[in-house]
């Protein structure tokens, strides 16, 4: 065996924990700037890495084991390269022997690659549950609320008015009681090229419901949804909608228009089973 002799260097840029002693040593990308190599052809290891374990497995690094060598007060194995598949260990430093040569410092990956294994495995089995559950079906189940209350409107109106188009009245609400006037105007105009509904429709504050509006062309007997509001609470009012993105295409003139309104308790969300439809509206289609 031969006593390799480890010699102490003060640029020293890396601190290496091996068989629980920190190890000082030069990085790669230090001896790339010293312009130095490993001249050696044998590689320091912990002693456990090159002794024979029960399975065998170290009988060929044991085998190649060359000498040792003392570095702060513990004593590494040096053993010829090759004596250990480089897959299984890397060159972390380079140390500097009493000879002016350099030997290269190893350590086992096998713990790292170890808890990469792992990480895979798992990562490849939750991978695989969500791929056959999206291939059989099988998803999560995804409740709704009972009373999905709609989000409000964004281009209400807080009414500061109480004057102003013609007011109707749906009557009695069954669920809990209550009453839900409107007031609106029985001519809306559609602009073509701006894409934009104006209406008048108030949803006054004594009202004790919420209202969302849904905005017909009826033809005959056919009624073709062109747009819709969100929730107009009571006390706002709406002057202004968006045609939906399948409405149908419309010409211009004039059209039978059809207000349908609904009523939502703005506490529970719960629907009204009062719905009001006024059938007195004209649509003026405009350029």
């Amino acid at each position: 065996m031969i006593q390799f002799n480890y010699l102490p260097q003060n640029d020293y840029d890396r601190i290496v924990r091996v068989g629980g002693v920190d190890v000082y040593c030069y990085s790669k990308k230090k001896m790339k700037q010293m312009g130095a190599s490993v001249t050696k052809e044998a590689r320091a290891y912990s002693q456990s890495e090159l002794t024979p374990d029960k399975n065998g497995v170290q009988k060929k690094a044991a085998a190649k084991r060359v000498g040792e060598l003392d570095v702060n007060s513990t004593s590494l194995g040096v053993a010829l390269k090759g004596a250990n598949n480089p897959f299984f260990y890397k060159a972390v430093g380079y140390l500097m022997l009493a000879d002016g040569s350099y030997t290269a410092l190893c350590v086992s990956r096998i713990p790292f690659l170890i808890t990469l294994a792992a990480l895979l495995l798992a990562l490849s089995t939750v991978g695989g549950i969500v791929i056959w559950n999206m291939a059989t079906g099988n998803l999560p189940t995804i409740l709704t609320p009972d009373n999905p209350l709609p989000d409000i409107d964004d281009n209400i109106i807080p009414d500061e008015d109480e004057g102003g188009g013609y007011e109707g009245e749906a009557g009695d609400v069954p669920e809990g009681g209550g009453k839900t006037p409107m007031v609106y105007s029985t001519e809306s105009s559609y602009y073509l090229a701006q894409e934009r509904i104006i209406i008048y429709f108030k949803n006054p504050s004594r009202s004790t419901h919420d209202a969302v509006l849904e905005y017909y062309i009826v033809q005959g007997d056919q009624e073709y949804l062109i747009a819709s509001t969100g929730r107009i609470p009571a006390g706002y009012r709406i002057r202004e909608l968006s045609p939906r993105e399948d409405a149908p295409t419309l010409s211009q003139g004039v059209y039978k228009g059809l207000y349908r309104i609904s009523y939502y308790d703005p506490y529970t969300g719960v629907r009204s089973r009062v719905q009001s439809d006024l059938t007195d509206i004209k649509v003026s289609v405009k350029p």
